[in-house]
This record gives structure tokens, C-alpha cells and sequence, in this order.
């Protein structure tokens, strides 16, 4: 029986766990879970043993990167699912198995906390980027949907050129993907699509991916712009303005704008891609269309580009 049971022989098992589900989906979601954490396991050293306190020390990392509760949640079953397999085979000590089982969900450890930005703030952050350059023109765009359309981090940077399309005389979003593995259509408020026009006007981008890298020199690749990019920009356009935000403040921010401006609570549900209502109203401390869709309601000014130099 192995009483310590490193990253080698985590790895070794993930196979046999992943060939256990049935349900494809989930088990891209386990492999993926499972292949993060290894990854951080690793780097911290491999060979310290899978207890309780280590994989605490993961939730607390996850905590504090910004990650949805959902994603938390499966990043943490996806671990619990190894380890009682790993008991069940008898390759784990049962003590050590059930420590790490009763280790309790996000949904308790992580308070549904966060800062809401006003209206004053939005623009500031949205105006923050230098919008005539490459860089600045996507950026801009990026926060613009971020926060207009409360998307996720993910689900900005796979969005795709053919997705942005016209539904009567409004703008949506197609086909996003949201972590539970729903699809909706968003929609773009008027002032996001203005900056997403300018970045597709600066960029040419005609297909693929609509966000990204840029490189100092203000070169756009052919590569999407990294998910793991997005905090660090966020954060630092916030310091720009004077303020301390993280994409997901920027959700939290645009559910918050559209309640007080009247949006139904089930629209602001179907907008965050939330499982139930009572997950949105901690969020915030029917069937979506076009013409109710509360986002559309949200108003933000974009400043004049020319800037004193």
C-alpha cells in the first residue's frame, strides 16, 4: 500500500480515472483539471506527498487567480474523483483519502465577494487603454465586452470573427461557451461594438480568432491572446485609473449595472450563464431576447482619442 502518494503516481493513474467516465465532456473537463493541477504540483515538487494540506494549498492559489466558483468546484472533484479511486485501488491510505474528501466545495470557502464598480469607474477603466495604437485598440475592445457583455475570460478570447453577427438592428454574440458547456447568444451594447469595430478596423482580422497578441512593437500574431493574460491586463489598466479589479469584478460589475438599471433578475441569470437564480443574487451580493436583454440597457461614453501628449 502506498502511504505517499506523489506526482508520479497521480499521473500514473489519471488515465484509469479519465477511461472511467463515460461522458465525454467530462472527461475533457477531469483531464484538464487533472493535467492543471499536476502542473502546479509539480512545480512546487513533485514529490510531496497528495495530503490534505497540499491540496488545500491548491484551492487557495485557485482562490486568489480570480477563478469562477463553478471552475473551482470542478477543479476540485476532478481531484476528489482520483483520490477515491486511488483508495479504492489501494494505492492511497484511507486516512489520508478521507482527509482530502471532506475537504469542503468553493461554494462554502469562497464567499461570493468582490468589488462592483460605478458608473464612473467603468468608463474610466474602459477609456484606460491608448486606443489608436494595435494594443490599445484591442484592449479597449476586450474590456469593452468584458464588462458589457459579462463574459468570462475564456469565453473572450475564443470568441471568433464569423460569431460576431446582426440580429435585426442589434449586434450579438454567437455561440459562446459558457464553463457548465451551455451555449448562448450575447448581446453587444452599441458603445462595446464601437470599440470592437475599431480594434477589427485596425487588426484586418476577417476570421479566426478576434483577440490577438500583440507585441511590443504592435505586431498582431496569428495566436489568440492567452486566457492567463487577461488578469494582469485587467489589474493593470485598473491601476491606471486607481482602482483594484479583476476580470471577474468586471461581471460582477456589468450583472450589478443591469439590475440597477432594471434588468430582470432571470435575464441577468441567463447573461452570467448562471446554473440557478439564487447563484446570481449571490452574485449580486426568463427566457433572454434581444429586445430584453438587460446588458442593452447599460450606457458607457467613450472619451475623444486625441490625448495631450
Amino acid at each position: 500500500m502506498v502511504h505517499h502518494f506523489n506526482a508520479s503516481a497521480f499521473e500514473a493513474q489519471c488515465n484509469e480515472v479519465l477511461t472511467s467516465l463515460a461522458n465525454p465532456r467530462t472527461r475533457v473537463m477531469y483531464k484538464t483539471a487533472m493535467e492543471q493541477f499536476l502542473n502546479w504540483w509539480q512545480r512546487k515538487g513533485g514529490n510531496l506527498p497528495l495530503e490534505r494540506s497540499l491540496v488545500e494549498a491548491y484551492i487557495s492559489v485557485l482562490t486568489h487567480s480570480g477563478y469562477s466558483e463553478a471552475t473551482a468546484n470542478q477543479r476540485l472533484s476532478a481531484i476528489k474523483k482520483l483520490v477515491s479511486h486511488a483508495a479504492d485501488a489501494g494505492t492511497m491510505h484511507l486516512s489520508i483519502a478521507r482527509d482530502i474528501l471532506r475537504i469542503s466545495g468553493f461554494s462554502k470557502r469562497i464567499p461570493e465577494s468582490g468589488r462592483f464598480l460605478t458608473t464612473t469607474q467603468a468608463e474610466a477603466l474602459i477609456n484606460a487603454p491608448y486606443a489608436s495604437g494595435a494594443k490599445g485598440a484591442r484592449d479597449r475592445a476586450l474590456l469593452a465586452l468584458l464588462l458589457g457583455c459579462a463574459l468570462r475570460s475564456g469565453e473572450a478570447v475564443k470568441i471568433q470573427f464569423n460569431e460576431i453577427q446582426r440580429q435585426g438592428s442589434d449586434w450579438v454574440l454567437t455561440n459562446v461557451v459558457g464553463s457548465r458547456g451551455n451555449v448562448r447568444t450575447v448581446l453587444i451594447p452599441h458603445w462595446a461594438k464601437k470599440a470592437l469595430d475599431a480594434w477589427i478596423e485596425i487588426s484586418q482580422i476577417r476570421n479566426g480568432a478576434v483577440f490577438r497578441a500583440v507585441d511590443r512593437s504592435g505586431n498582431i500574431a496569428d495566436r489568440p491572446i492567452s486566457p492567463h493574460s487577461i488578469l494582469p491586463l485587467v489589474s493593470e489598466y485598473g491601476k491606471l485609473v486607481g482602482i483594484e479589479v479583476k476580470p471577474r469584478d468586471l461581471r460582477r460589475t456589468c450583472a450589478q449595472l443591469c439590475r440597477n438599471g432594471g434588468g430582470e433578475l432571470e435575464q441577468i441569470q441567463l447573461l452570467l450563464d448562471h446554473a440557478s437564480i439564487q447563484t446570481t443574487e449571490r452574485f449580486l451580493g426568463r427566457k433572454q431576447t434581444a429586445l430584453s436583454a438587460p446588458n442593452g440597457r447599460l450606457q458607457m461614453r467613450w472619451y475623444d482619442h486625441e490625448r495631450a501628449s
